[in-house]
């Protein structure tokens, strides 16, 4: 018997949330997302359809196939079944959410291994192609007079003072946003107020009470040089998850049905599980961090926002000093939950830092470069160095890759770094992507960096080498090896006689220089070119990372 197997998937999260310049916006596409299970379970039982874990006699059931981020995948009896629900549930949408980017298809399925299997191909190419489909939005037609700023759709009223459109009004939605920060609350700020000093103490007195922000402005407050004004905008996305899966199914593909379905859901529960305990994780890391010798106050400003968080995807808004940090510990977390769980997970992140100002959207295309350069790192099917970096037992390690915007940008990050990174022989001014996590093998490949030593090798650097000593040596190594040999020759010669410092810290000593930068600015790269950590380091102090607020 042929059953109706539907998918009900939002078209390009991240790009729908971020497309504004309004975080309070962001929260409530956030939310809506976030919600989706909860809006299609609301309309199955107003339709009085059971959710069952396999087919019965009748109509009035639905099988919840697997469920995650922005996607849902759900069996009817038949196409008719399937048709109602989509009908009730659209127009709940549309009434709800308008807007969401939302897309369903239908295809038969016959309740055995071969049918599910066939039923999931079938509906994702029939998305795939309703989604490629082009239209013409009725707004472009209309002669609307006015339209909304931050959008361009028609504006249907103000809100704090600005022309909005009806999607900008029902992602402003105050229900939308208590819902966001009640989940928050119940599922993070526990776990916050257990964050602990050096010597065991809760560093969250009981009376301090924890800000979840919808003013990028405000997250900037307690940044060790707010006048920068610089979040750092960051996506993870898990590392094979389709091998994962498909593993799954072939583990269980003589299995029954029902088995199959269960097993399947219980892995994307799995997932999401470690994805959350992870970003709780790092974020009690960071906020152990910020408040690391000094006491909050009435109120204390949590130094993060976590935008989507479910399946293996996280995009977090993070304040610039901390999201280096975020990063490394997000994996390193995801990397030991996964061991809990029984599951090899890791990910590559790809980090934008910025101004408060810049546009998200704009960001996230660059957020998106940088994760697959990131996964390409230790990607084994890659080659070269990606090839070195797979370990025989299989576990990927985690990496990550940046970019810091000081103004408007090229939106192609190869283009970009083509422009910005590369000496005039070709050699390159910057090392990422880097490792990061936990996941680290013993021997490097030549050409690759750990995060965590970076930052630290970074600390040495920055404190204690003179910073017009780092300009001039950076600009020679902008005209190729030959020049960058002749300034590595000078600074070496100073750090051996003892000149140079900084005032106020201890001067690099000769073997630090030497470890850092052996023999020269630049080293293999492992793939036949070189690169230079160089630029790397100075943009650092650009950002003024490691710079102490006043009184702390």
């Amino acid at each position: 018997m042929a059953y109706a197997y539907t998918l009900i998937e939002v078209g390009g999260i991240q790009k729908y949330i971020l497309s504004t310049r309004k975080l309070k916006e962001m929260i409530g596409g956030s939310e809506m997302i976030e919600s989706l299970k909860d809006y299609c379970l609301g309309t199955l039982s107003e339709l009085g359809l059971k959710t069952v874990t396999a087919p019965q006699a009748g109509a009035d059931w639905c099988v919840v196939m697997q469920q995650a981020a922005g996607a849902l995948r759900l069996l009817f009896a038949d196409r008719t079944v399937s048709e109602r629900f989509l009908h009730a549930f659209g127009g709940f949408m549309l009434e709800r959410c308008p807007g969401l980017p939302l897309y369903a298809a239908t295809a038969d399925c016959e309740w055995t291994s071969d049918g599910l299997k066939k039923a999931r191909e079938d509906v994702k190419e029939r998305l795939e192609a309703k989604r490629g489909r082009t239209t013409l939005a009725p707004h472009k037609l209309w002669p609307f007079s006015r339209m909304a700023p931050l959008d361009g759709l028609p504006a249907v009223g103000t809100a704090d003072k600005e022309y909005v459109s009806l999607p900008s009004k029902a992602r402003r939605s105050q229900e939308l946003i208590d819902g966001a920060r009640e989940k928050l609350r119940s599922g993070i700020d526990t776990a916050l107020r257990e964050v602990g000093d050096d010597e065991g103490r809760s560093l969250l007195p009981p009376d301090t009470e924890l800000t979840w922000i919808d003013n990028v402005e405000e997250l900037l407050k307690d940044a060790p040089n707010p006048r920068l004004g610089r979040v750092a905008l960051i996506h993870a996305d898990g590392n094979s998850m389709g091998v994962l899966f498909r593993n799954c199914i072939e583990a269980n593909r003589d299995e029954a049905p029902e088995k199959q379905v269960a097993e399947m859901l219980a892995l994307s529960e799995t997932v999401d599980r470690c994805t959350r305990q992870a970003f709780r994780e790092a974020l009690c890391g960071i906020v152990r961090m910020d408040l690391a010798g000094r006491a909050p106050g009435r109120f204390y400003t949590v130094p993060a926002r976590p935008l989507v968080l479910g399946g293996d995807d996280v995009t977090v808004l993070v304040r610039a000093d901390l999201a280096f940090a975020f990063t490394d510990l997000y994996a390193a977390a995801l990397e030991r939950a996964g061991d809990g769980a029984g599951i090899r997970l890791s990910a590559g992140a790809g980090m934008v830092v910025m101004t408060a100002s810049y546009p998200f959207s704009r960001a996230f295309a660059l957020v998106e470069q940088l994760t697959d350069s990131a996964k390409k790192l230790t990607d084994s099917t890659a080659g070269g160095v990606a090839r070195q970096l797979a370990p025989e037992n299989g576990r990927r390690p985690s990496s990550m890759d940046y970019l810091v915007l000081t103004n408007d940008v090229e939106q192609d990050l190869d283009a970009l770094r083509d422009h910005t990174a590369l000496a005039a022989d070709g050699s390159r001014l910057t090392g990422r992507p880097f490792l990061c996590g936990g996941l680290v093998p013993e021997k490097l490949p030549a050409g690759v960096t750990v995060l965590s030593e970076f930052l630290k090798d970074a600390r040495l650097v920055l404190g204690s080498l003179p910073a017009s000593h780092l300009r001039a040596a950076a600009e020679e190594c902008r005209k190729g090896r030959a020049g960058a040999q002749r300034a590595w020759d000078k600074l070496h010669e100073n750090v051996v006689l003892g000149l140079g410092g900084r005032g106020g810290s201890e001067k690099l000593h000769p073997a630090s220089f030497e470890r850092i930068f052996p023999k020269s600015f630049f080293t293999d790269d492992g793939e036949g070119g070189f690169r230079t950590l160089l630029g790397d380091y100075i943009e650092l102090r650009h950002l003024q990372l490691f710079e102490k607020k006043g009184g702390r």
